[in-house]
């Protein structure tokens, strides 16, 4: 469908976006093309220029009345603004005007290609997500054109400039768990230095146990098994000859990468219990001073907070947490050097 917009009527919309506050997308006026097939072909051409020409040919046109009344901000710009302009600017007023309009369209057009790229080159991941530094890095202009973007993909919304503007200052100084809601169905969240774009779910307590059914571990058993909670994962018992495939030599009490602990078998109390971490649970890490809150060892290890309650956990039959796979081993039966058999604990995924 065509419509017959002109280059006054591009004029008079540039005025009216910078009077509304209108970012470099608002000052481009309206645009060449829009949705439902709509094209505007006269754009560039005054509408002196057509009004001439229908004369000219013989062809009769009409006005609407209602475009004379100036309580309309369209008519009152049009009818009073522009004749004061151009009487002291002089005619070129709108000519200048019109080219302002076209350097914001090509200046938007160049931000909506580089926000584009960006994304296709830092927005990956399951969820997707993104580097809050790589972020941080960008033009001001950039950043909301790339958060425009993602809200409408994402969201499937178009986000007005308040909206932008909120998640723009929560990605570069919120806290590492801050998250704003965009939509009904979509959460941009901070997870440290990473912001993560989330299916929007009812937030859980955190003194709310978590989901996930506790698995015992008797004395005396090998093999693996399997835990269903926050992150699924499988646990692999083994005994071990303190020397077996080591010489002489012990085995440390955890590996670096914290998906094994090795325990004192001796020393262990039966039956071991596998169960979900929750909110006020304390272990007491190995090599440390005393008792530590869950929740603070892993707020220095920068783990996110919606993976945190649930995880598995490994208690001895007196509930005390002997291991938080992936987090930290406790100070419950230590390797020595009088240690004889080994219980190792090794984490499967499932």
């Amino acid at each position: 469908m065509l419509v017959a917009h002109t280059a006054d009527d591009q004029v008079e919309t540039v005025l009216m976006r910078i009077f509304e506050g209108a970012g470099i997308s608002g000052l481009k006026g309206i645009p060449l093309a829009g949705e439902g097939g709509i094209e505007r072909p006269l754009l560039g051409v005054w509408r002196r220029e057509i009004i001439e020409s229908l004369e000219k040919s013989g062809q009769s046109y009409r006005i609407d009345e209602s475009n004379q009344d100036i309580r309309f901000e369209r008519n009152w710009v049009r009818h009073v603004l522009l004749p004061l302009l151009t009487a002291r600017y002089g005619d070129t007023v709108k000519k200048r005007i019109h080219a302002l309009g076209e350097r914001f369209r090509e200046l938007d057009a160049f931000i909506g290609k580089t926000a584009s790229r960006w994304i296709r080159r830092n927005a990956k991941g399951a969820p997707p997500g993104f580097q809050r530094s790589a972020f941080a890095a960008l033009p001001s202009a950039i950043r909301i054109a790339a958060l425009q973007l993602l809200v409408h993909e994402h969201a499937g919304k178009s986000a007005n400039e308040r909206l932008l503007l909120q998640l723009d200052r929560m990605i570069l100084t919120g806290k590492p768990s801050a998250a704003l809601r965009v939509g009904h169905d979509t959460l941009f969240r901070n997870s440290y230095g990473r912001t993560s774009i989330l299916p929007a779910v009812a937030p859980v307590p955190e003194d709310a146990r978590s989901p996930g059914s506790p698995v015992v571990i008797p004395s005396g058993a090998v093999g693996r098994f399997p835990f269903q909670g926050n992150g699924s994962i499988s646990i692999e018992v083994t005994l071990v000859s303190a020397s077996r495939g080591r010489g002489d030599a012990l085995p440390p009490v955890a590996t670096q990468d914290r998906t094994t602990a090795f325990f004192d078998l001796s020393s262990v109390s039966f039956p071991l219990i596998m169960s979900p971490l929750a909110a006020g649970d304390t272990v007491d890490p190995y090599g440390g001073s005393g008792s530590r809150k869950a929740k603070e060892i892993m707020i220095d290890m920068k783990i996110p907070r919606e993976t945190r309650w649930g995880r598995a956990t490994v208690r001895d039959s007196a509930g005390r947490i002997l291991w938080i796979p992936g987090v930290v081993r406790s100070d419950i039966a230590p390797v020595t050097g009088r240690t004889r058999k080994l219980l190792c604990l090794n984490v499967l995924p499932m």
